[in-house]
């Protein structure tokens, strides 16, 4: 299922909003609509976010911060989640790439490009869904969202798999769950692995998410997870 927020602060647009996306899917969704930025984010648990699709205004009303502002911390919680940014003012369409986004979309051509913009949303999904890890628990063959993964841990027989929401006991070993995964998991510790697109910062002794956990980093790995984190940014 998708779960889709609308941050608008006019009543008529975010109904305009629900309709179009209303139209568009076929399969089963939820959305959640918000009047700010600000209880967009008042309404996230654990500093993060579990929102697939994101559609949000950049001007919310003076009390709220801009969808630019929200997007540039909806990318740090959750880099998968799609953001579409929809405004009248044509004068942000190039102050929007300060954050992440897949799409901007004009109030005035907004029947148009809504569902080219949502179509886009779903291809990208779709496609990040489509990269799974595969583990067993005891006879139960389990797969995951790559792209969910924080870190993994390995505690005597068992691995340890943090999600951004759950912990899954794999019987695999590390070395063995990371061939599976693509460059940006790597060893940061000879106990732990860590998914680099998930990660805020790293420093010579730890690395932290955006919850504000963090794991630790072994002083033989560091040079290497130094040069494959920053390799990182650039491609963000």
């Amino acid at each position: 299922m998708f779960k889709i927020a609308i941050c608008e602060d006019d009543i008529i647009h975010t109904q305009i909003i629900k309709n179009l996306t209303d139209q568009f899917f076929h399969t089963e969704y939820e959305v959640s609509t918000f009047p700010t930025g600000t209880e967009f984010l008042d309404s996230l648990r654990g500093n993060s976010c579990p929102y697939d699709i994101i559609m949000t205004d950049i001007e919310l009303g003076p009390n709220s911060l801009s969808g630019i502002s929200l997007a540039e911390k909806i990318n740090r919680m959750n880099p998968d989640s799609q953001i579409i940014f929809i405004s009248q003012y044509l004068q942000y369409a190039s102050a929007v790439y300060e954050a992440k986004h897949i799409y901007f979309v004009a109030k005035d051509q907004i029947q148009q490009y809504l569902p080219k913009a949502l179509h886009t949303a779903i291809k990208n999904l779709d496609k990040l869904r489509g990269q799974y890890l595969h583990f067993s628990i005891g006879a139960r063959k389990i797969q995951i969202p790559q792209s969910e993964i924080l870190y993994m841990e390995r505690i005597m027989r068992i691995t340890e798999i943090h999600t951004r929401t759950e912990i899954y006991s794999a019987r695999e070993k590390l070395s063995e769950l990371l061939l599976q995964l693509p460059s940006a998991f790597c060893l940061c510790h000879r106990s732990f692995a860590v998914n680099l697109r998930s990660a805020a910062s790293l420093t010579r002794k730890d690395i932290t998410f955006a919850d504000g956990s963090s794991i630790p980093v072994g002083r033989t790995y560091y040079e290497d997870v130094k040069k494959a984190f920053a390799m990182m940014i650039m491609q963000k």
